[in-house]
């Protein structure tokens, strides 16, 4: 903050994704998910508050995050909290400082790698645009977030999902 003379956009994107079936999950695979996911976006936030006069602050989410996902509770659980924590803290830090979510469906990242290696045909197949996002359709969406043309947009949870929680049609 000193070095750039003040601090305008924060993008906190941080996250791990393991498997962890409830049955067979360990008090520390839990607890690491929500130090990296969860806890981090409060300890963040809290020192960029302090030092953040007016901007935006984004979280990089999850539609796990909003719709859960069986065999990563621990990590649905974390993303929702997060979730949650941009809605109360959107009001708090308001008008001054802005702040939303972006959550993504399924990224071509190295996090992502193993199960698009597995299964992309089949998660593309349930997707509207079908296609999986690269991490450019991520950033674009915090480039619109954090531009003056959103001015008026706080508390948003931005789905980057190429339409995956759309409701399916029935027929």
């Amino acid at each position: 903050a000193e070095r750039l003379q003040g601090l305008d956009v924060l993008v906190h994107s941080a996250g791990i994704w393991t498997p962890g079936p409830i049955r067979e999950m360990s008090r520390e695979t839990l607890e690491t998910m929500f130090q990296t996911n969860t806890f981090s976006s409060y300890y963040l936030t809290r020192e960029v508050a302090n030092r953040m006069n007016t901007g935006t602050i984004l979280f990089i989410g999850s539609t796990a995050g909003q719709r859960g996902e069986p065999n990563h509770s621990h990590y649905a659980g974390s993303k929702g909290a997060v979730q949650s924590f941009v809605a109360s803290i959107a009001q708090e830090l308001a008008p001054a400082i802005r702040v939303n979510l972006v959550s993504p469906g399924w990224v071509r990242t190295p996090m992502s790698r193993a199960a698009l290696d597995a299964r992309e045909e089949a998660i593309v197949n349930l997707v509207p645009l079908k296609r999986v996002a690269e991490a450019e359709d991520v950033a674009s969406a915090c480039l619109f977030l954090a531009s003056d043309v959103s001015r008026h947009l706080t508390g948003l949870d931005l789905c980057c999902s190429g339409g995956a929680l759309l409701p399916m049609p029935r027929g």
